[in-house]
């Protein structure tokens, strides 16, 4: 993420309290590091961390959308394309699963 000490802190403190299970704490603070962030790819990163949170919540469809977000942030986000790739195959979504993967292989080479 990027080097502004509010968002780092923002996001380490959304980490912490993701990973003790209080997840509608970790998704606002996860979306205030988003909003405070100034590099699309810091964005979106923020971004896929509120999808997993969200997933954790058991909320599939938002989790999806925010991947979407996150991806059409920064292209460039290697997390936010494999987590589409793994919700699709998670899923069945067949379609989803090809174009996320064609997309690893412009990316990565």
């Amino acid at each position: 993420m990027e080097g502004g000490a509010d968002v780092q802190s923002l996001s380490q403190t959304a980490l912490s309290l993701l990973k003790t299970m209080h997840l509608d704490n970790s998704i606002e603070l996860y979306r205030a590091a988003a909003a405070m962030a100034t590099v699309k790819q810091t964005q979106s990163e923020a971004l896929v961390a509120v999808a997993m949170a969200t997933l954790a919540q058991g909320d599939q469809s938002q989790c999806k959308s925010l991947l979407f977000e996150a991806f059409q942030t920064s292209s460039a986000n290697l997390h936010a394309v494999l987590a589409l790739a793994c919700h699709g195959c998670l899923h069945g979504d067949l379609s989803l699963l090809s174009a996320t993967l064609l997309e690893v292989l412009k990316l990565t080479g």
